[in-house]
């Protein structure tokens, strides 16, 4: 059985939910005025993010492409 990290950093966020650095830095403006009081959610640390996988959710991408 597979351990589930606990927490991710920003580049592991991008490679799991497919999405730009751009889309990423958007996300985290709109969490970090929600989670702003729980940094054992979301923090930032030496320049790098910790996101708490409970939070993955809200990187996901918002449109579905239909090909």
């Amino acid at each position: 059985m597979k351990k589930i990290k606990t927490y991710y950093s920003s580049a592991e966020v991008m490679q799991i939910c497919d999405i730009s650095e751009r889309t990423l830095r958007y996300r985290l403006v709109e969490l970090k005025k929600k989670y702003k009081g729980q940094p054992l959610l979301l923090s930032k640390q030496n320049k790098k993010w910790r996101i708490h996988n409970s939070l993955l959710k809200y990187f996901a991408p918002k449109r579905n492409n239909q090909e």
